[in-house]
């Protein structure tokens, strides 16, 4: 059974799944590391970079699972993505300067729909989505 208990103490071998390219085990790497990772933002970012900080950072660790290279330093590099990415995006309000268009290198699209849900949660139903034309 794998421990759901929180990204410094997750189980080695889920970890080591994931690092494997194994769906199931990065979907429940990513559940299990969102809550530690909102409550880092929360405490560290300002309240309108929280989601941001924690897309960024699950993202992260979507496109780079598989270039760790010690199981046992994953929360310690997760939170300093974290906080790398609470500092950038405080740093870009400040200077508000122009962003130029990301290109998409090859091999960066998430092509498993399962694993963009848990990053990239749907709007509540409560939240209707306007398309303006």
């Amino acid at each position: 059974m794998i421990a759901r208990t929180g990204a410094g103490r997750c189980d080695p071998s889920l970890i080591e799944a994931a690092r494997g390219g194994d769906a199931d085990a990065l979907v429940s790497l990513i559940a299990i590391a969102q809550p530690d990772i909102r409550r880092y933002a929360a405490r560290n970012c300002r309240a309108a970079d929280i989601d941001d900080a924690v897309q960024e950072t699950l993202l992260l660790l979507y496109r780079r699972v598989g270039t760790l290279r010690a199981v046992t330093s994953f929360s310690a590099w997760l939170f300093a993505v974290a906080r790398r990415a609470c500092l950038r995006l405080c740093a870009g309000r400040r200077e508000r300067r122009t962003l130029r268009p990301t290109r998409w290198r090859r091999g960066w699209r998430i092509s498993r729909p399962k694993i963009f849900a848990s990053i990239f949660p749907a709007p509540s139903s409560r939240c209707p989505i306007i398309i303006a034309r």
